[in-house]
């Protein structure tokens, strides 16, 4: 049997995090903690832990996020 190469490819490291990625992430805690990071006037930022990107969610985000949610 011959050996037939019909490509090559390099190898990479490639995170694919996305912001929507996130915010689902970022929902799935519960709307009882979210609501409560909410009412405390908090931020949060979340760092992707594979390519340590951070995202960054304002008050007025997370008010919309809990909205969505409902």
């Amino acid at each position: 049997m011959d050996l037939k190469i019909i490509g090559e490819m390099k190898p990479e490291y490639k995170c694919d995090c996305s912001r929507e990625r996130v915010e689902k992430a970022l929902i799935s805690i519960g709307k009882r903690d979210l609501t409560e990071i909410y009412e405390e006037g908090k931020s949060e930022e979340i760092k992707c832990h594979f390519c340590n990107k951070s995202y960054e969610f304002s008050n007025q985000e997370i008010g919309e996020l809990l909205n969505q949610s409902r």
